[in-house]
């Protein structure tokens, strides 16, 4: 009986269809934008303001606008080179009614050699690259924003 009550009050945290959908929406754009090297999401409003993003070498970005800038940067010396092979939902996971955190597996392959201003060593055609992208979404006045992104690359 005590457990009973105990259960009762755990705040419940349930999302709605719509919710989820809403947010795999946000993927979806992001999936579009990359595919047409829109690496800073300048035609969707996706990220909060306030949004944050540490990429896998520890660069932070800590707006929207820093976000665009480093993404789009990124996308002229870096991202252009590579081809998406997989970039998959594994979790969403509602924290609570406005807070979602959505695990993302992405798989790129470089399409051509290129090298980094300050690289050592050459990114090879067909060489492929893993990460796990961690976000977290907020949900404000009936919309979800991504309000964090952490990029870790999976070394095999």
């Amino acid at each position: 009986m005590v457990l009973m009550m105990l259960m009762k009050q755990q705040p419940a945290f349930s999302q709605t269809p719509a919710d989820e959908n809403n947010i795999r929406a946000i993927f979806n754009k992001m999936q579009q934008a990359w595919a047409a090297n829109d690496y800073g999401y300048t035609k969707y409003d996706i990220l909060d303001p306030n949004a944050i993003l540490i990429n896998p070498i520890g660069m932070y970005w800590k707006n929207k606008v820093e976000i665009t800038k480093g993404l789009q940067y990124l996308g002229e010396v870096r991202f252009k080179y590579f081809k998406t092979i997989e970039d998959s939902i594994v979790s969403i996971r509602f924290l609570s009614p406005s807070v979602a955190l959505v695990i993302v597996h992405a798989t790129d392959e470089v399409k051509q050699d290129f090298a980094m201003a300050g690289e050592t060593t050459a990114n090879k055609k067909g060489e492929r690259s893993e990460s796990w992208r961690t976000n977290t979404l907020i949900k404000g006045n009936d919309s979800w924003k991504i309000t964090s992104i952490t990029v870790t690359h999976i070394v095999k």
